[in-house]
């Protein structure tokens, strides 16, 4: 129905003549054009077939949807677009962009989605960070047992060096000894 009125109302060449209306220019003369004094006629439209319409006198909201067509569709006789047929498209194209939103939030587990997803999001930071924390905490404790057991190994080496000396001394006075 939507469709059929909007082919309608852009596919039209309807000539509105009298107070408050667009009169035909000489430039866009079409089939049904009104006589000088006479009743608007259009042309067939699109979708109705060979049906002819007579409208009577517009109203001003009626004049933004049917008026003649001008070199492109939905514009008014100056060649600017037709203000009223934008809106009403752009309105619709609005509605459609929803619905498609809610169609999405459906997918996704209802309408709260979005909200949900940050919240996930957050989770995730601080797991993260978590586990950041972790490795850092990782990495330290690795990093002092490697400084223990350097300690440890200097250690042993000084225990080593000392037993060493002690027992070189021990020999020199068993030699001494047996020279006595």
């Amino acid at each position: 129905m939507a469709k059929d009125f909007y082919v309608q109302s852009c596919s039209m060449r309807s000539f509105v003549t009298g107070p408050g209306g667009w009169s035909a220019g000489p430039r866009e003369a079409a089939p049904g054009a009104p006589s000088a004094g006479g009743r608007a006629r259009t042309a067939p439209l699109v979708t109705g077939g060979d049906r002819l319409q007579t409208p009577g006198r517009p109203s001003p909201s009626s004049l933004l949807l049917r008026h003649r067509l001008s070199p492109l569709p939905c514009q008014g006789p100056s060649g600017r677009r037709d203000k009223g047929r934008v809106k009403e498209e752009e309105g619709r194209n609005e509605k459609k962009r929803k619905g498609r939103g809610r169609r999405r939030a459906r997918e996704k587990g209802g309408e709260g989605w979005r909200k949900r997803k940050k919240e996930r999001k957050k989770e995730r930071k601080k797991e993260r960070k978590k586990e950041r924390k972790k490795e850092r905490k990782k990495e330290r404790k690795e990093g002092r047992e490697r400084e223990r057991e350097k300690e440890r190994k200097k250690e042993r080496e000084r225990k080593n060096e000392r037993k060493k000396e002690k027992e070189k001394k021990e020999r020199k006075i068993k030699k001494g000894r047996k020279k006595e």
